[in-house]
């Protein structure tokens, strides 16, 4: 082997690696199992709850869905998924759980604001006892924007 294909293998080897560890469903699972920094008693919290809801935004909304949803079984309550259009959300399918709402990125749009209102709407089902897990991902920021009362959305995006 010469020393240009030890190279390339090396970085190709360091790319993987790299890929493998923002994969957001092994990530998700890190921090279920208390593996991730600050994720210490994660799965206790999860254990002591009533029931657990959902929000996952971003552009790894539907991958981090998906794995929690694998993850807490029965326990999951709700969830609301917030992703951009065109994201494979095939691994939710069918499952009334969870509902798809798709947004804009980079910037903020009329999808936002029903996102943002269906993501209040969400945590407005949660009671003293349950648990409200939110998942977020690059994009987040734009997918779920609600300008304050009285602030057009023109108005916050001439000022981003």
């Amino acid at each position: 082997m010469t020393d240009k294909e030890r190279a390339r293998r090396d970085l190709e080897s360091v790319y993987r690696a790299a890929v493998a560890a923002a994969n957001p469903s092994i990530l998700v699972n890190r921090a279920l199992d208390g593996q991730l920094a600050g994720a210490a008693n994660v799965a206790e919290i999860v254990r002591a709850a009533e029931r657990v809801f959902v929000l996952a935004a971003g552009k790894a909304a539907p991958a981090m869905a998906s794995a929690l949803g694998a993850r807490l079984g029965a326990r999951l309550t709700s969830a609301v998924v917030v992703t951009l259009p065109g994201h494979d959300v095939s691994a939710l399918a069918g499952d009334s759980r969870f509902r798809v709402i798709e947004s804009s990125h980079p910037l903020p749009s009329e999808a936002s604001i029903r996102a943002a209102q269906a993501a209040v709407e969400l945590m407005r089902a949660v009671d003293e006892g349950d648990l409200a897990i939110v998942a977020l991902s690059g994009g987040a920021s734009a997918m779920l924007a609600m300008p304050a009362e009285g602030v057009a959305l023109q108005d916050k995006l001439d000022a981003s």
